[in-house]
């Protein structure tokens, strides 16, 4: 395995073995999740985790790479067609994400 991050840019690479044909998934947003795989992910924000940096929140680096543009496409493509018009606001959604400091619970 290989990971790399370009601490300019955050562009990231990660080369791993076949996973797929391991029998591995890829998950999204959109994918089926099992009890256990929802479990598993809620256990990363606990406070007993807070140090472990690996774990802690990318989401404000997101935000400012991806930004309002990107949130806007995804509701203009099949990805948002099921989000309600009333709530299809990008500028409203990325506000948090630019006004908070990067943060977990707990801390």
């Amino acid at each position: 395995m290989y990971a790399d991050v370009d601490p300019g840019t955050q562009a990231s690479v990660v080369l791993t073995e076949d996973v797929v044909a391991e029998g591995g998934r890829f998950l999204d947003a959109q994918s089926a999740y099992t009890p256990d795989q929802t479990a598993n992910a809620a256990t990363w924000l606990r406070p007993e985790h807070a140090d472990t940096g690996w774990l802690a929140s990318r989401l404000h680096i997101v935000a400012q790479a991806r930004g309002v543009r990107e949130i806007r496409g995804n509701f203009e493509d099949a990805i948002g067609a099921r989000v309600p018009t009333a709530v299809r606001d990008a500028d409203r959604l990325s506000a948090p994400t630019r006004s908070s400091s990067p943060s977990r619970p707990g801390r």
